[in-house]
């Protein structure tokens, strides 16, 4: 939603306050928002709005403005918070947008224990699950939706005897968004549309079972609903095919993945210079060298003879960060997810 700057309808409250503190950076500018402190008439309309609609209906369809018409850094990192406020940990598949592959996103998956894995170039209309059976349909409920609340206002103007604008306002836009978002979950519960894709496009092809053995997807009794074969979309099977060459066949169990023989894994087996030698025969000083061959040292030379203190003081992190990180490797005790919340939205 096009606003003067990122912020979420969620964070304000019914009388316009900030409702959690919230800090991120965008378009060169720290922005920062305190719990309790005026929202300054920020998203007045849609605040107003929630109030005759009430909350239950917007956690279904959240209201975000930005001052640009795409996702950015800060959208990709409210995503991957939202997502952890659903479930604990995830595999999330996304494409290749620069937004969400900053260091500042990868560290919000981090900490929001999300693996985050690509769709390759150009492959997203074909294995992407929202563009290949969810957005269609959703802009087909859009579109009707729209359509009727035209029709609506201008009967409206028909009998006010004024003129019909076409334009919408908050509850109109709202009101399609939701059927745009609406349709694709009635689709899902009537059947079952997300396992028929991923059937269909060959993004699933296997399936654990509770021992740690794989069964092929197509010998389940409820594939017969969602046949895998003949390829209609997706992959291509040679490809697909590829996925069994790492795994070895059992008549009775399926196919399960082979474990190395940890035993023979010895230290006789590997090579001596793996080891650190107990009693060096020469120890390097620095401050015996001469200063000539200090000189010639390269950069990435000179940085591998620093300290570890001297890293973590070159490195550029957040101050709040960035003390965090020290004090943990200090006093070497791991640090708390909650105490890097405020960091969410740093470059």
């Amino acid at each position: 939603m096009y606003g003067k700057s990122h912020c979420r309808l969620e964070d304000i409250s019914d009388d316009g306050k900030w409702l959690r503190d919230v800090e991120f950076k965008a378009n060169g500018k720290v922005i920062k928002r305190s719990a309790g402190e005026s929202a300054r008439g920020t998203m007045r309309s849609w605040v107003a709005l929630r109030q005759q609609l009430g909350w239950a209906r917007f956690q279904s369809v959240r209201v975000w403005t930005q001052a640009a018409a795409w996702a950015d850094e800060v959208i990709s990192v409210w995503i991957s918070d939202l997502v952890s406020e659903y479930v604990h940990q995830s595999i999330n598949v996304v494409d290749c947008f620069s937004g969400q592959w900053t260091e500042n996103c990868l560290w919000t998956s981090w900490l929001n224990q999300q693996f985050q894995v690509p769709n390759g170039p150009d492959t997203t209309p074909i294995l992407q699950l929202a563009d290949t059976c969810c957005i269609a349909v959703g802009k087909i409920a859009g579109e009707k939706c729209k359509e009727e609340l035209a029709l609506q206002l201008r009967e409206q103007a028909k009998r006010e005897n004024t003129s019909y604008k076409a334009q919408f306002g908050a509850y109109e836009i709202f009101t399609v968004a939701e059927a745009l978002c609406s349709e694709p979950q009635k689709r899902q519960s009537t059947r079952d549309v997300i396992l028929a894709q991923c059937m269909k496009s060959q993004l699933l092809v296997l399936r654990p079972d509770a021992q740690g053995h794989f069964h092929k997807v197509e010998d389940e009794a409820w594939a017969v609903k969602f046949p895998r074969f003949p390829v209609q979309s997706g992959l291509q099977h040679n490809w697909v095919c590829q996925r069994f060459s790492h795994l070895l066949p059992d008549p009775e169990r399926g196919f399960f993945a082979p474990v190395p023989e940890w035993d023979e894994l010895n230290e006789g087996a590997l090579d001596q210079s793996c080891f650190f030698s107990e009693a060096p025969e020469e120890q390097l000083v620095l401050e015996c060298l001469p200063e000539i061959a200090l000189a010639d040292l390269t950069v990435e030379d000179r940085e591998l003879l620093k300290s570890p203190e001297e890293r973590w003081a070159s490195l550029v992190l957040p101050k709040q960060l960035k003390s965090q990180v020290l004090h943990a490797s200090a006093s070497n005790k791991p640090t708390n997810k909650s105490e890097h919340v405020s960091t969410r939205g740093w470059n």
